[in-house]
């Protein structure tokens, strides 16, 4: 005998409702946990480094528990909110945010920053947020994970780099095989 489903509840069709038409709020909250986590830590080998700025960033988190979820947690502070990695590479969204970029972010009069991208993905930062953001952008400059390994890449690297096999020429994303 075939098993016969039953209707959506109406908490799980609330949920999808929310899901299904989303707009991801981008913030800084863990954004200013890393830079302030890293000014701390700044001299500490990154495998001390990381472990205790993961700590600082959870610490400092807001954390929603909403009523309809079935697993706890977020990255944002918003509902379907997004934290941003800038440790890994955020120039493209400095660079958006200051429209320097053809797919930039436009403040509407809601006093959020709307971003004009045609993926359909619907992001939105607030304003005070984004001027959050833009203020740790020198940072960044120095303290990406790219930023540090480009100090001991070997002579050459970026003629190699420039042919495609990385994303931009002086920026290593992830590491290196073993033995190479």
């Amino acid at each position: 005998m075939a098993y016969k489903f039953r209707g959506v509840t109406d908490r799980v069709w609330a949920f999808r409702e929310m899901v299904r038409d989303r707009v991801i709020a981008v913030d800084a909250e863990r954004v200013m946990s890393v830079v302030n986590a890293y000014k701390k830590y700044d001299k500490l080998p990154p495998d001390i480094k990381i472990p205790k700025t993961t700590y600082e960033i959870v610490s400092n988190m807001t954390v929603r528990v909403e009523d309809f979820d079935v697993f706890v947690g977020n990255i944002g502070k918003e509902f379907l909110g997004c934290g941003v990695w800038p440790e890994w590479e955020a120039e493209w969204l400095f660079s958006q945010l200051a429209g320097e970029d053809p797919t930039h972010w436009t403040l509407w009069d809601d006093g959020y920053y709307h971003c004009d991208d045609t993926t359909g993905v619907r992001l939105i930062m607030k304003k005070e947020e984004a001027e959050l953001f833009m203020s740790t952008r020198e940072f960044w400059k120095t303290h990406t994970f790219s930023s540090g390994i480009s100090s001991w890449l070997p002579d050459g690297f970026d003629e190699c780099a420039a042919t495609g096999v990385n994303l931009k020429p002086g920026q290593l994303f992830g590491g290196l095989c073993t033995g190479h």
